[in-house]
């Protein structure tokens, strides 16, 4: 679990974890997210689900929602952070609002990404068939003013044309503010 809000009275978090939409198709990975309502009774804590659910692309592609965060307003409006990859998505940072009673939105691509992988993710010790991490880093928060803010990974353009020998990796972080 990467972060939990508590807001509204509510708590609100996203982990990663495998889905397989519609119960067809590839296995691959997606978001559950929960919303839960505490109490404390006679010293003891408790905890009721509000609502939960999935985050996934309906698609028969291979496609991947990666390492979500949610971020939550003072009164409840939130939104779940993300990267997405797969067979028709470079690595591209995204988002999904999130509501305590209809549960989770459409997704929508902040950033598509640029290109794919450059390998250099895929750290030595450990490739086995040069796949690269993605998304391992989400964040969300809210502002004073009810926005919220997103950062994710995603491969962004290149600021400035360098020749490939001088890029060590083609990865980046993508900053999305929405107001929910």
């Amino acid at each position: 679990m990467q972060q939990v809000v508590f807001a509204n009275g509510n708590l609100w978090t996203a982990v990663p974890t495998k889905v397989q939409p519609g119960g067809q198709g590839p296995v691959r990975a997606g978001a559950a997210w929960f919303i839960l309502s505490p109490s404390m009774s006679g010293g003891q804590l408790s905890a009721s689900v509000v609502n939960q659910g999935y985050v996934s692309i309906q698609s028969p592609m291979q496609n991947s929602v990666l390492f979500p965060a949610v971020g939550v307003t003072a009164s409840g409006k939130a939104a779940i952070a993300f990267s997405i990859a797969g067979e028709n998505f470079f690595p591209s940072a995204a988002y999904a609002t999130l509501d305590a009673v209809n549960g989770a939105g459409p997704i929508v691509v902040s950033d598509p990404g640029f290109a794919p992988d450059d390998g250099f993710s895929g750290y030595v010790p450990f490739i086995v068939s040069r796949v690269g991490r993605w998304g391992d880093y989400s964040a969300a928060v809210s502002d004073e003013s009810g926005n919220l803010w997103m950062a994710t990974e995603a491969i962004n353009p290149p600021l400035v044309q360098l020749p490939p020998s001088a890029l060590a990796a083609n990865f980046g972080t993508f900053v999305t503010e929405i107001t929910p």
